[in-house]
């Protein structure tokens, strides 16, 4: 039994080490890139490329479009811009 409770203490033993070396590697890691000078990167896109990965993302977009208007204050407008004498009705659609 003392030879498990051994194994399991050198077990977690070796796991906080572990957390403990990655810690510290990236606190290093940061450190080091604090110090480091900043590089300017210029190029140019291929324009053709670009535009089909765009295109191609933008078909992966489903937009959702919520609609809160209130059209009577549109509907008084039209009344009163046309002079019409027949009710005005409009309907807010969404193409698809």
């Amino acid at each position: 039994m003392s030879s498990k409770n051994s194994n399991l203490k050198l077990n977690i033993q070796a796991v906080l080490e572990k957390v403990k070396s990655s810690v510290n590697i990236k606190a290093g890691i940061k450190a080091i890139e604090a110090k480091l000078p900043k590089i300017k990167v210029q190029g140019t896109l291929n324009s053709t490329a670009t535009r089909k990965e765009l295109n191609t993302k933008l078909k992966t977009i489903t937009p959702k479009i919520k609609v809160d208007a209130d059209t009577s204050k549109a509907a008084q407008k039209i009344k009163k811009l046309c002079k019409q004498k027949e009710d005005t009705t409009i309907q807010p659609t969404v193409d698809h």
